[in-house]
């Protein structure tokens, strides 16, 4: 027989619960326990690959990449186009008017996210972002190993 949290918390032992009933803790730590072990055995689309080390186990960076991927998309024009508020919106000389919607038709947005990949002399390699294009400009300015993008 298993006791409960609140047997535990008042001392109460005849508030013991039976395995059969799962608490809240048990509960959620069962769940963790699955998700765990999920992750560990999906590959998510990913061969696993035995990296080659140096002697002192670290990776050499082969190469880093910028890529800028562009595209563009179409919205709803005058729709949802709030003002971010300012501390000056405190007073009525200086909030803006309440907004409204005033949708008119569709318009083309052009969108664009620089993303960084690192390749390892073992084949290896690791993509992030979006990121920044200032970073991505020092990141690019200060590697000798990236190429123009």
């Amino acid at each position: 027989m298993l006791i409960s949290d609140r047997a535990k918390l008042f001392g109460n032992a005849e508030a013991g619960v039976s395995a059969a009933r799962l608490g809240r803790r048990g509960f959620l730590a069962a769940g963790l326990a699955s998700v765990v072990a999920a992750v560990e055995s999906a590959s998510f689309g990913q061969a696993p690959v035995t990296a080659k080390r140096a002697s002192d186990g670290a990776l050499k960076i082969d190469a880093v990449e910028l890529m800028e991927l562009r595209g563009r998309y179409t919205e709803q024009a005058g729709v949802d186009g709030q003002a971010q508020v300012n501390p000056l919106d405190v007073y009525d000389d200086f909030r803006p008017q309440p907004y409204k919607d005033q949708p008119s038709g569709t318009r083309q947005v052009q969108a664009s996210a620089v993303y960084l990949r690192i390749r390892t002399a073992a084949g290896l390699d690791g993509l992030y972002g979006p990121i920044e294009k200032s970073a991505g400009i020092v990141v690019h300015t200060e590697s000798p190993t990236v190429p123009d993008w």
